[in-house]
């Protein structure tokens, strides 16, 4: 009797199953950036929660994040970090006396392994999900609504098209979406030499 009033029979185990580990990877791209420290996000309705793992960009601008996580909209920030800029090849590590700072949002599945660029063109994804979920859009759905509209103004998935260095390749007869994403930069960097007073 003194057993069963104290709950001394099986109450099972509470504890919280283990969620799925699974991955996000990409490319920090504006030319490969190097060294940039990359941290993922839980985001919530538009607000950072806990940080669910970091890592740093390779050489290549290559990285990889691993981690658990229940199936919701992700942040990822890349800061810092720096790239050699295709027409003059001088080292990048700062704009308007600011350092490099590229992000995007995905809406994650747990367990999965997804791909996730961070590039100046998943920077206005993010925004425009910010925007879209400051005016009342659930989170998931602001980032499936700006990313489809940031996919469909270009031609190609912003989230997972690898860029492609084109300044490093030969001539192709047949331009890629890989090639199409590494021209942004590449024209915005001529664009802002050819501005600069000589």
């Amino acid at each position: 009797l003194l057993l069963s009033a104290c709950g001394g029979g099986d109450g099972g185990d509470s504890t919280p199953p283990a969620r799925d580990t699974g991955s996000i990877s990409g490319n920090v791209f504006d030319a490969p950036v190097n060294g940039a420290k990359i941290d993922v996000f839980e985001y919530k309705d538009g607000k950072v929660g806990r940080k669910l793992d970091s890592t740093t960009s390779d050489a290549f601008g290559d990285y990889k994040l691993e981690f658990e996580s229940s199936s919701m909209p992700l942040y990822v920030v890349a800061q810092q970090g720096s790239y050699t800029d295709p027409l003059t090849k001088e080292i990048v590590s700062s704009s308007a006396s600011k350092t490099l700072r590229l992000e995007g949002v995905v809406n994650f599945s747990e367990g999965s392994d997804q791909q996730l660029m961070l590039t100046p063109l998943t920077n206005i994804a993010s925004g425009l999900a910010k925007y879209k979920i400051a005016n009342g859009e659930s989170g998931s759905d602001a980032v499936s609504e700006a990313l489809d509209s940031i996919n469909g103004m270009y031609g190609f998935n912003v989230n997972e098209t690898t860029p492609s260095a084109i300044t490093k390749g030969g001539q192709h007869s047949f331009a890629s979406p890989g090639n199409q994403y590494g021209a942004l930069p590449t024209a915005q960097s001529t664009y802002t030499h050819d501005l600069i007073p000589k």
